[in-house]
């Protein structure tokens, strides 16, 4: 029996877009893989004040993903799944974390059957382009994240895996929040 089931692909050019992009492509569950990208910003294009960097940040990592939530929701998608962060919080005081929260709010607003939040810690994995923050993270986090691996850190294939994985299961939850420790969890049924 052959399935039905698209999986459509937003932000497969990040590290967890290309390992999920990975893992759908050798998995028959999946009957058809849609990539859905955006084009590339040079940022040079942008102000170079803060303001711009962080209005592009919002921009692309809250209103991209809600109005391309709302545009799958209309064409008939029944299960959303999103990544956004641990620590995701639409009251927080941190830009990152309140985008995040704000993100899963608004997606919560549009009332698919079933909403799946990700919450990874911090995300592993050797990716192409520079982010001197988040190594600076790596670095100074890497014996917490040995001793608890499932704790404070995700590789980009393990959360790929747990949300195929996810995607095949059945639930009654209509939003369910899959915080780091679960991800691990649900990658290791997934082997």
């Amino acid at each position: 029996m052959s399935s039905s089931v698209t999986a459509f692909v937003l932000g497969y050019t990040g590290e967890t877009g290309k390992a999920l992009l990975k893992q759908l492509s050798g998995d028959n569950y999946f009957s058809n893989i849609v990539l859905i990208g955006r084009r590339q910003v040079d940022l040079g294009d942008l102000q170079i004040a803060d303001d711009g960097r962080f209005a592009h940040f919002v921009k692309v990592d809250r209103d991209y993903v809600v109005n391309s939530a709302k545009v799958a929701k209309d064409a008939g998608c029944s299960h959303f799944q999103v990544v956004t962060a641990y620590g995701a919080d639409k009251n927080s005081s941190i830009l990152y974390n309140k985008t995040k929260g704000e993100v899963e709010e608004q997606l919560k607003n549009i009332n698919f059957q079933r909403l799946s939040i990700f919450q990874p810690a911090l995300l592993l994995g050797k990716r192409e382009e520079s982010r001197p923050l988040e190594t600076f993270f790596k670095v100074i986090s890497f014996p917490f994240t040995k001793l608890f691996p499932t704790l404070g850190s995700v590789h980009f294939d393990v959360l790929a895996r747990a949300m195929i994985y996810n995607t095949k299961q059945q639930t009654s939850e209509k939003v369910e929040v899959i915080d780091n420790r679960k991800i691990h969890e649900l990658s290791k049924l997934a082997k």
